[in-house]
């Protein structure tokens, strides 16, 4: 017999494909978190879908909830950012059908990441743009001491494992112990994948071939096609400092604030950018960057290999806090450096121009992670005299990318104009680039179709529908994962049968289907488009964990 499945009204409206429906069929009056009452349409459940939750009820009876009963409140964060709410609207659902009461939390963009970093919630949607196209990257976000470990996931096998893969030299085995990893994660059931990333935006027809995305989610405006560019990205971000930043927004705003020895080119390859050139040692441990000649901050003064080895430094540093300061594990010495001797770190300026880098073991990503804004320099003589506060004025805000700060208006605007001390002044385009800071879908829509935006990042999901025919819209594979990551430290999703139950229930296929259109239901965590070393698909020597057949 084919289950049907309830949508709430708000998910009804968001709907951007029909075809899963099921024609003639009634419309129930549903009571959302919120109290009132909503109509919805019904969808028919798949085969493997209805096996899914079939299994989830039994892991829940044994872990001691038989139909839901004596479980607690079940409370869901999300952001109203992006597919957030309605996908909250239709896992409500989904869970109900275990026993469960669910109540939904929308909180600011900000306020969620620091809730779910300080493991101050029970359940978060939760999303990862990867930072580099190997899958370590979204494997060691989950050790305990990992500042991305949003789980709140302890196991100390598990980062043995990690710190194996790290240390092998030979890719080969790195990838097959990868491979372990995945396993490890998804037989413990640490989170919920429910999508694989697709990245959608809005952008002015016009500005089409001068402003390109890249698959780690980067949108770069340098080149566009216009005097005046004014751009939504996201809300206020909580740092523009290139060692703090952890979210995509920010990150975004110093890719043009700032720049690195590498930066991706329109083919989003990598290609020089204050390094001119640089030699790698025949066993992958030590590269050699050789500086352009006459590099200079906004502020006129000379940008030296020196501030990379005093930046890399304080990014590393425990001092500093920084989430990704687990990037720089790479480098020799990083423990030592960690524990307060920064000599130890492997990079060392031999001379203005020359900075060298010490590897503890070949890694395949490092040139990516020297085009990544951790790894971006920072002024040593602004950053110490003017403290957390050194990016927040125009006047101190010293940066050496194609843009410098005009103006930062806290949930306002963060405006950059061009830098004419950036080695490659010449090539961009606009004088001034504006970043408007909201997270309010529906004035960004306003604003881009009056003309005062001429990008936006985050569509209105009950818009999807129509705006998927306008030119301006724009779909491209991204590598991540949308996730639901539960606190594996709060019961009662401390039990890893509870945490499977919740996740089995998740009909991904229909999400993907209907409030998620052009996302890809997710069976397990590292998403298609990562390479194994002899060029095939990592999924294809992978399996999927979740069945999401149709």
């Amino acid at each position: 017999m084919k289950i049907k499945r309830i949508l709430s009204a708000g998910i009804a409206a968001a709907m951007v494909s029909l075809t899963a429906c099921a024609p003639n069929t009634a419309v129930e009056n549903q009571t959302d978190s919120g109290g009132s009452t909503a109509g919805g349409d019904t969808s028919e459940m798949s085969a493997a879908q209805e096996a899914n939750l079939a299994r989830a009820k039994e892991l829940l009876a044994e872990a001691g909830y038989p139909d839901g009963q004596v479980l607690p409140a079940i409370e869901y964060m999300y952001t109203d950012m992006i597919i957030n709410k309605p996908v909250a609207e239709a896992v409500q659902r989904m869970w109900s059908e275990l026993g469960a009461n669910v109540t939904l939390e929308s909180k600011e963009w900000s306020t969620l990441l620091e809730t779910r970093k300080n493991g101050e919630y029970m359940t978060a949607c939760d999303r990862w743009i990867y930072d580099y196209s190997d899958p370590i990257g979204v494997l060691d976000m989950f050790t305990s001491e990992s500042g991305n470990n949003d789980p709140q996931y302890r196991n100390s096998e598990y980062d043995a494992l990690i710190s194996k893969i790290k240390t092998s030299t030979d890719n080969n085995e790195r990838f097959t112990l990868m491979h372990q990893a995945e396993d490890m994660l998804m037989t413990q059931h640490v989170f919920a994948p429910v999508l694989y990333y697709t990245d959608y935006y809005m952008l002015d027809p016009k500005l089409d071939s001068t402003v390109w995305a890249s698959p780690l989610g980067w949108k770069f405006f340098r080149l566009a096609d216009a005097k005046d560019l004014a751009v939504c990205a996201g809300p206020t971000p909580n740092t523009i400092d290139p060692a703090l930043s952890s979210a995509i927004d920010s990150g975004e705003i110093d890719m043009h604030l700032f720049e690195g020895l590498t930066r991706w080119d329109t083919d989003n390859n990598l290609e020089p950018a204050l390094a001119d050139k640089w030699e790698v040692s025949e066993d992958g441990l030590k590269y050699t960057f050789h500086l352009k000649n006459n590099l200079k901050w906004s502020d006129g003064s000379p940008l030296t290999a020196h501030d990379f080895e005093y930046s890399w430094k304080r990014a590393a540093s425990p001092d500093t806090a920084a989430d990704y300061a687990y990037l720089y594990e790479v480098l020799s010495g990083f423990d030592k450096a960690s524990e307060g001797n920064f000599d130890a770190l492997g990079v060392k300026a031999a001379d203005d121009t020359t900075l060298e880098v010490t590897l503890n073991a070949p890694t395949p990503f490092f040139m990516e992670l020297t085009a990544f804004p951790a790894f971006f320099p920072v002024q040593k003589a602004t950053v110490e005299a003017n403290g957390d506060s050194w990016t927040l004025s125009a006047a101190t805000a010293v940066s050496n990318g194609p843009f410098k700060l005009k103006e930062f208006v806290q949930s306002s605007n963060v405006t950059l104009e061009k830098n004419p001390n950036y080695w490659d002044a010449a090539n961009v385009k606009p004088e001034t680039l504006k970043f408007v800071l909201t997270d309010d879908q529906t004035a960004q829509l306003d604003g881009f179709q009056k003309g005062t935006l001429q990008f936006i990042d985050d569509i209105p999901a009950n818009e999807l529908d129509t705006l998927m025919k306008d030119a301006a819209f724009k779909i491209v594979n991204t590598l991540g994962d949308y996730y639901i990551t539960f606190n594996n430290q709060q019961a009662p999703f401390d039990d890893p049968k509870v945490r499977e139950a919740f996740s089995l229930a998740i009909d991904r296929k229909f999400i993907a289907d209907t409030v998620a259109k052009g996302y890809q239901p997710a069976g397990a965590w590292v998403a298609p488009g990562v390479k194994e070393p002899d060029g095939t698909e990592f999924r294809s020597k992978g399996k999927d964990y979740i069945d999401v057949t149709p």
